[in-house]
């Protein structure tokens, strides 16, 4: 039994038959980032930091500017009436209200220019620009029409893009220094992954393995699921849209991932290679109609994963490796890229002592006292199904 699996697969008493397949889709990047792991979230929480190391006097003159809109700042902000609103009402709800996250981010701002200046890294505004005309050409826009839609969809300044996002991007790229070489293994790999076959699948997520007296535990979810799974000879039946519909109530009332619970637990289909390798063993050791072990991911949080396949799809026969050798080739490197700053950036938060009176926790340096999630016990699996008649 492989490892993190708490349960036995559970197939239909019969052989199930070839499966139907439809045509390839491609993963949207939420998904990607699930089955690929922590590495991509942990780039998005690393372009958020607030850092501007350029060469010169800018950044200066920006601490200076801040510092006398602050001393300059009205008492009073607004008169209702007779009443007056204060400045310090304002800004005692905005840190109420906001506090925490404002604070997030300028921690790990200070955290990555510590960095910056202790390795001597600079990030210059010509190549600030050069990023944001690369990022621009992708989507076929020129960088003002990209800043544009950037205001308009995103709410994003110009400024706030390139202080928020490409200058602590590019910070952590001149940090992590990724080896970035592309091997033969590499392109096959991601050929299959991009352009492969993949499994179709309903999921539920949760955090507990046994039921608690507040929470449900998967355990009790996967056993429903095991005594209500139809047998080969009521598959395509009544009897298998019925399961289907349990699975999705039970998904939309239990799992505690919020995209796939409110579509009933469909997840867009799993391809071999691209990171989570338990739930993709688990996935194609499926056929149409079975129901998956429990799956234990995520090992530094408790997370357990219930899979139903309901088929797979057609792989690109028309898609030629040559032909796309060269975009596999970019994308690989710029995965690579993306591992990197997510190693530098837990390295840097490992390494630096930070303590938050706003939230009373302290973390990195020697030690860590932030709060901890509860550990895992070692759960009793849950008893092997027999055959139903």
């Amino acid at each position: 039994m492989g490892e993190g699996t708490h349960t036995p697969s559970v197939k239909p008493q019969a052989d199930t038959p070839g499966n139907k397949t439809t045509n390839n889709k491609q993963q949207t990047n939420q998904w990607k980032y699930l089955i690929a792991g922590t590495a991509g979230a942990i780039l998005i929480a690393g372009a958020l930091f607030q850092v501007y190391r350029t060469r010169g006097v800018n950044a200066a003159i920006g601490r200076a500017k801040v510092a006398s809109q602050s001393a300059n700042a009205p008492k009073n902000m607004a008169r209702v009436g007779d009443s007056l609103i204060a400045y310090d009402a304002v800004a005692k709800e905005a840190v109420a209200r906001y506090g925490k996250e404002i604070l997030d981010t300028l921690i790990k701002n200070e955290m990555i220019q510590q960095a910056c200046r202790e390795k001597g890294i600079v990030v210059t505004q010509a190549e600030v620009d050069k990023e944001v005309l690369k990022i621009a050409k992708k989507f076929n826009l020129d960088p003002a029409n990209w800043y544009q839609m950037l205001i308009s969809e995103r709410n994003v300044s110009k400024r706030q893009y390139q202080r928020d996002v490409i200058l602590p991007m590019l910070a952590l790229k001149k940090l992590a220094r990724a080896d970035t070489k592309v091997s033969q293994e590499d392109l096959r790999k991601a050929f299959v992954r991009d352009y492969g076959e993949r499994v179709k699948v309903r999921m539920i997520m949760m955090d507990k393995l046994s039921t608690t007296e507040s929470a449900s535990g998967i355990k009790d979810i996967w056993n429903e699921l095991v005594n209500a799974l139809p047998n080969t000879s009521q598959a395509d039946t009544k009897k298998t849209e019925e399961f289907i519909k349990k699975f999705e109530q039970l998904a939309q009332r239990h799992s505690i991932e919020p995209t796939s619970r409110a579509l009933g637990g469909q997840i867009p289909p799993i391809p071999k290679y691209a990171g989570n390798g338990k739930i993709e063993n688990a996935a194609f050791r499926l056929n149409k109609g079975e129901l998956s072990p429990i799956i234990q991911v995520r090992t530094g949080t408790a997370r357990f994963v219930i899979l139903y396949c309901e088929g797979r799809t057609t792989p690109s026969d028309n898609t030629d490796f040559d032909d796309v050798r060269e975009i596999l080739t970019e994308r690989i490197k710029e995965e690579k890229v993306q591992i990197s700053i997510a190693k530098i950036f837990n390295k840097i938060k490992e390494e630096t002592e930070v303590q938050n009176f706003f939230t009373g926790t302290s973390t990195g340096g020697v030690k860590q006292t932030s709060f901890s999630h509860s550990k895992s016990a070692n759960y009793a699996r849950p008893r092997r199904t027999t055959s139903r008649n």
